[in-house]
């Protein structure tokens, strides 16, 4: 009688705990949806004020790889959310396997374009503090988008054909987080030596450098903790009825849509720093100026004007 109880309590939970993981994977769907027509809007704005003609500053490209890659992030993000929403409320066999692999596949893209994008945002520090690392860069990305392929296409076919591509499934999964991770620490790496070797110097695009790399360090701890959450839940799927899975999932959702927003603020913060330094640029001409007018041979040349012009008068 007691193990019944048990049984039936314990049903009860994993239903509750089910229902509740339902609900917390549809109210951050809609939710990420929200946000990311909001940052599709925030980097809209951000584009059209940075491509504006400014006095002293260049216009920059409406369509430069940095837009098109975090547009592309926060559409494909919210593709993820939206897909990995429809797997849970379809009962269908079908359906689920269809909303399975579409939302694989927005994830892998998602993965896909972070590197890309750390990369693009990257580069310039890294050719400065470790330039020997930059011609490998293309050979690690083609690779990245294999073992990114495989690890898909290993995921859609453990979910539905049998347990014989799980472990080849997480192999796949653990190298491409390994492949990502270690790039990213990489150039976090990079952005840490940059600061501390630019520290108290004051050279040209050191302030925009300096963002960069601030920003990359936030991105790069931000990502390892998303992905150290991300392997948990690899780990726990089969336990899924549990508190702590139904939490780690939510935050796992959410991460890549806080990581596009530190980007897009970045972006914000760089604009800010090109507008100041041409503001700068404008004040050291107009102050060079003013010292050319005020040297002494001008004094000087304007005092015998001054005289000549009082002597005529007095000659009047």
């Amino acid at each position: 009688m007691n193990q019944t109880a048990n049984l039936n309590a314990t049903l009860d939970e994993a239903a509750y705990l089910l229902d509740l993981q339902a609900q917390t994977i549809s109210i951050e769907a809609w939710a990420v949806t929200a946000i990311s027509l909001f940052q599709i809007i925030f980097l809209a704005v951000v584009v059209y004020t940075e491509t504006r003609p400014h006095e002293g500053l260049p216009t920059p490209a409406v369509f430069s790889p940095i837009n098109i890659v975090l547009l592309c992030l926060i559409i494909c993000n919210c593709g993820q959310c939206l897909s990995y929403w429809q797997y849970w409320i379809y009962l269908d066999p079908v359906i689920e396997l269809v909303t399975y692999g579409v939302e694989a596949c927005f994830g892998a893209t998602v993965l896909f374009f972070v590197m890309l994008y750390s990369w693009i945002r990257g580069r310039n520090i890294v050719e400065l503090v470790m330039p020997r690392i930059v011609p490998f860069f293309p050979a690690w990305l083609s690779l990245y988008a294999a073992s990114l392929t495989t690890a898909t296409t290993l995921s859609i076919l453990a979910s539905d054909i049998s347990d014989e591509f799980i472990t080849a499934f997480n192999f796949t999964s653990i190298l491409t987080a390994i492949m990502l991770l270690t790039f990213d620490l990489l150039v976090g790496v990079c952005y840490i030596m940059y600061l501390r070797r630019m520290r108290g110097t004051r050279v040209a695009d050191h302030g925009r450098l300096r963002i960069v790399s601030v920003y990359g360090c936030t991105s790069t701890a931000w990502m390892t903790a998303w992905f150290t959450v991300q392997e948990l839940i690899r780990f726990m799927q089969w336990d899924a009825c549990t508190l702590l899975y139904v939490v780690l999932n939510a935050f796992a959702m959410g991460m890549p849509t806080a990581f596009i927003l530190i980007q897009i603020v970045m972006k914000v913060a760089l604009y800010r720093e090109r507008r100041r330094e041409a503001a700068d640029r404008r004040d050291t001409v107009e102050q060079a100026k003013c010292a050319i007018l005020t040297s002494p041979s001008q004094v000087s040349q304007t005092r015998a004007s001054s005289g000549l012009n009082a002597l005529s008068l007095g000659y009047q």
